[in-house]
């Protein structure tokens, strides 16, 4: 991880340019994130390496959808904006507040994710390792990665309170319903 992934945080997708005047189309990770707010420094970043810090000088929404518009110093015309496709475009962190019960789903990756039967029992059996962050158009997923005795399983897991129950730098604990883990897990596991 560079420390620009440490120090900053993914907020969305340049999926295209808007009109002329270098206004980038951006699709947000979290369609209710204020995370692109007006004034606020951003970093584009694109597949190669090479970034753009620049200051947001005006956001505007697309009601109902992930997409927003944004301009930003740098970018000033329809080719320049072309230029940043698919770029990432990252916030620092601290530009950005969270409440005492909130977290960054992509502090998650990483993590060793192990199995909370009932809180009498305490955490049970490792089911893996958090390896990515996808969704499928409702909700975030985890992505886990688990070696069983019949090879390495990939599973999902919805990002919602009723399954991640708690988590600290080393693992996520999770409570899942039986038949909800791959076989090979779910055997080893109940």
């Amino acid at each position: 991880m560079s420390s620009l992934d440490a120090e900053s945080i993914e907020v969305g997708i340049v999926v295209g340019a808007h009109g002329v005047g270098g206004a980038l189309r951006v699709r947000l990770h979290d369609i209710a994130s204020d995370a692109l707010a007006t004034k606020r420094v951003v970093t584009l970043c694109d597949a190669n390496g090479h970034g753009l810090t620049c200051e947001l000088r005006r956001v505007s929404r697309q009601p109902g959808t992930q997409i927003v518009r944004i301009w930003v110093d740098g970018v000033s015309s329809r080719d320049d904006a072309e230029r940043w496709r698919r770029a990432a475009v990252r916030v620092d962190r601290a530009q950005l507040t969270l409440r005492e019960d909130e977290y960054y789903l992509a502090d998650l990756i990483g993590l060793r994710v192990r199995g909370h039967v009932d809180s009498a029992e305490g955490a049970g059996r490792l089911l893996g390792r958090v390896s990515d962050l996808t969704s499928n158009g409702v909700q975030d997923l985890l992505q886990i990665d688990a070696d069983t005795g019949e090879g390495r399983v990939q599973w999902l897991l919805p990002a919602l309170s009723e399954f991640i129950i708690a988590f600290d730098e080393h693992e996520v604990v999770v409570d899942v319903p039986p038949g909800f883990l791959p076989r090979p897990i779910e055997s080893d596991w109940v």
